[in-house]
């Protein structure tokens, strides 16, 4: 009977020592997917910062253009070829487009409680 109920102890103990491993293993992967997304939604970011940067750029020389045209018509006996190139820019607007491929793929996947950070999840 000793022998038994030792050999019961000696089960279960095996047990829990494989569920912890099995913790620990799910711990480890559950950081490696994290650490993953990160590099992922830096990336977004980093490739909108660009975005924003070219916009920007192109705003402000479509502005610089537009206002050297301004100015050249208030002034009297400028000559309009001296204007033209300014007029030859391109004209409009341009809109930057945000990267939320990750962001968005996490929330309607149900991935986001991947991540620890609370400042990840809710901005």
């Amino acid at each position: 009977m000793k022998y038994a109920i030792g050999e019961i102890v000696l089960v279960v103990i095996g047990i829990l020592i494989a569920l912890q491993i099995n913790e620990w293993n799910n711990e480890r992967n559950r950081k490696k997917t994290e650490k993953i997304i990160i590099e992922q939604l830096k990336a977004d970011l980093k490739k909108s910062i660009t975005e924003l940067e070219e916009v920007k750029v192109f705003s402000n020389e479509s502005a610089r253009a537009s206002a050297i045209v301004c100015h050249a018509f208030w002034k009297e006996g400028t000559p309009h070829d001296s204007i033209y190139k300014y007029l030859r820019r391109p004209r409009g607007n341009t809109v930057a487009s945000p990267t939320f491929g990750t962001s968005r793929s996490l929330v309607n996947s149900g991935n986001i409680t991947l991540l620890k950070s609370n400042i990840l999840k809710t901005t």
